[in-house]
This record gives C-alpha cells, sequence and structure tokens, in this order.
C-alpha cells in the first residue's frame, strides 16, 4: 500500500521512464481503489490470525488500529486525489 502511495508521489519519474507500472496507466483516484482493495484484504487475513492463542489480543489490536487507519487515510486519497494526500500516507 505505501508502495503505491510512493509511486503516486513519484508518478512523473515513472511516466517519463517509461516504466510500465499500474499508477502510470491509471489515474489516481482508480489507482486509490486499488490500493484500498489491497488494504482491506491484507488487512483482513492479518486480523484473521488473531484467532490464534498465541497471537490472541495482543496482535489483533494493533493490527486492527493500523488496518482502520490505512483504510482512513486512503479514503481520503480516493476523495482529494493527488500527490499531497498520497504523501501524507508515508507520515
Amino acid at each position: 500500500m505505501y508502495f503505491w502511495s510512493l509511486v503516486v508521489v513519484c508518478r512523473d519519474d515513472y511516466m517519463m521512464s517509461d516504466t510500465p507500472m499500474l499508477p502510470v496507466h491509471l489515474n489516481i483516484r482508480q489507482l486509490a481503489w486499488w490500493i484500498m482493495l489491497h488494504i482491506i484484504t491484507t488487512g483482513l487475513t492479518a486480523l484473521s490470525l488473531g484467532v490464534l492463542p498465541a497471537l490472541g489480543w495482543f496482535y489483533f489490536g494493533p493490527v486492527f488500529a493500523m488496518t482502520i487507519m490505512l483504510v482512513v487515510q486512503n479514503a481520503r486519497l480516493i476523495l482529494y486525489p493527488g500527490v499531497i494526500e498520497a504523501r501524507k500516507m508515508f507520515q
């Protein structure tokens, strides 16, 4: 997820170098939807590990918080597509 946000920030460089990457061929809003799909898939997969007794709530809590944080940040990127919002995913 962070990688694709970085590509949004450096998108012009990738376009000039003619690097065949998805972010070069889609607009930022379309790319943000792809990022959201990956965040939700990765988040649900990570959260499913919380049912393991060895991990439990000490694992589930932080992963849940990080997943929600990434969903909110990416929702902002969908609503306000641009380099500024993409850069905020790194802060």
